[in-house]
């Protein structure tokens, strides 16, 4: 199962404010413009999108650590360019740029609409019911728009306090996006079982299982985060799906384990490490998962040849199927067969 979510990411909103030069850093102003022009294209390109998030983060993070940021505008368009790069870590950092933001201008609609939606994304990645309804998502291509979790304790009162819509609006919108969608295409008979999308979530405490038994486990939890697992289900309800690692992520993942950077998974020269993850579907929505591991891989011709040297048995759960995220529940070390 694939996730589709909304173009500016998790969140339903856009932000769109006409700014007199005075009152804006002109670098901030020109990346905060990029960002936005980017997620209003009509086909989205996300993998090269995130990287030239990462760039304008990079960017931001200099500027701020010199204290150029001088306006509420400045704030707002460093949070956003910090929200959009993802993580808990960024969304804090935009969560403290909104709240200084407001310390200039308290009753700035769109830092307050932004505050409110990157509160949002923090409690999701969290696995938190969201407080402002400002994130919806779509599972496939095909699917229906759904509103993620709400805490519905939140009031409206509150909602429209942060310069966003009530709860009753939010689910109107997504019933005119649904509304608008296509109607379905009819399957193909190709003969071949549906290809769908299993995805995890990595939180705390199963990333420092999984790296107490092996750093490449934790690479493979983040690729799979980040990607999903296609699932080709055969006829006995498995399937099979290859994964490729570099040396080089095995040493950022010791550093993100410290540092808690989400480290880039990119192509390179170096000899690469490759799991080989055969999935079975078992009772209660849960996957079993055999993973064989071979690293200093060698091409063959046509292909790579896989020599595997370390192997684990994994069964995932899922804990919030509307949001398809799953936690680990055991974890085993297989045997090498002979």
């Amino acid at each position: 199962m694939k996730i589709e979510i909304a173009p500016i990411l998790l969140a339903g909103m856009c932000f769109s404010v006409v700014c007199h030069a005075k009152d804006v850093h002109p670098g901030l102003a020109s990346l905060y413009s990029h960002d936005q022009a980017e997620r209003s294209a009509q086909q989205i390109d996300w993998p090269a999108l995130h990287k030239r998030d990462r760039a304008r983060l990079i960017q931001v993070e200099k500027w701020r650590q010199s204290g150029v940021l001088q306006t509420a505008r400045d704030y707002f368009h460093a949070a956003t360019i910090f929200q959009h790069g993802g993580g808990a870590g960024n969304f804090r950092t935009a969560l403290a740029l909104c709240k200084q933001g407001l310390t200039l201008k308290p009753d700035d609609p769109d830092l307050l609409a932004l505050y409110a939606a990157t509160w949002d994304r923090l409690m999701l990645v969290q696995g938190r019911p969201q407080w402002y309804a400002t994130n919806y998502v779509q599972k496939g291509e095909q699917a229906k728009w759904e509103l993620a979790p709400v805490d519905e304790s939140i009031s409206d009162e509150q909602r429209r306090a942060f310069k966003v819509a009530s709860l009753a609006e939010m689910r109107e919108k997504v019933a005119k996006l649904n509304a608008a969608l296509p109607a379905p295409k009819p399957a193909e008979n190709t003969g071949r079982a549906p290809v769908r999308m299993l995805h995890t979530k990595a939180d705390a405490a199963t990333l420092q299982k999984l790296f107490a038994v092996d750093p490449l486990l934790v690479l493979f939890w983040l690729h799979f985060e980040k990607y999903g697992m296609p699932l080709e289900t055969g006829p006995h309800g498995q399937s099979q799906a290859m994964f490729v690692y570099l040396q080089r992520d095995v040493r950022e993942i010791q550093a993100m384990m410290r540092n808690k950077n989400l480290p880039e998974l990119e192509g390179s020269s170096e000899d690469a490490c490759m799991s080989r993850i055969q999935a079975e579907e078992a009772k209660d929505g849960a996957w079993l998962l055999q993973i064989a591991n071979a690293c200093g891989i060698q091409p063959a011709p046509g292909a790579l040849q896989f020599k595997a040297d370390k192997f684990w048995r994994m069964t995932i759960k899922p804990i919030e199927p509307a949001q398809a995220l799953f936690q680990l529940d055991s974890l085993a070390h297989g045997r090498k067969p002979n």
